[in-house]
């Protein structure tokens, strides 16, 4: 069907379909309290040598009574940032907008913004795919 197309690889053409021989989902969640003008590390990943991360989404929470800042970084880079108050669904895309190689570190942070202790919580998701040596 494919056959001699570059980006087809053991019947999964990359940014077609969601799951392929090499690939595996990803998920991740984790819940914090984060005193009022404090910041934390909801989601801390080191992706694993012979893979990369290419994270999809981020849904993040709070019972936060005002703005929350929230960040994504990688290895200390940001790439992408942003503001909510209650409740954010940040879709990426679905061939995952942000790329982490393998020995690369993930962070996603929030910052509270308020004077007040607050519930935070994170869930990410996405796709590790293996590389080939």
């Amino acid at each position: 069907m494919a056959y001699g197309r570059k980006d087809y690889f053991w019947g999964v053409a990359p940014e077609q379909s969601v799951f392929g021989e090499l690939q595996n989902a990803y998920t991740k969640t984790k819940a914090l309290d984060i005193v009022g003008g404090g910041e934390g590390a909801l989601i801390t990943y080191e992706v694993s040598a012979g893979y990369n991360l290419h994270l999809t989404g981020v849904v993040l929470g709070s019972d936060s009574p005002g703005i929350v800042r929230w960040d994504i970084k990688v290895d200390g880079d940001f790439v992408a940032l942003g503001h909510f108050d209650t409740f954010a669904n940040i879709i990426l895309g679905s061939g995952g907008e942000v790329f982490v190689e393998g020995g690369s570190e993930l962070i996603v942070n929030i910052y509270n913004l308020t004077e007040y202790k607050s519930w935070f919580t994170a869930y990410v998701y996405g796709f590790l795919q293996q590389t080939l040596v």
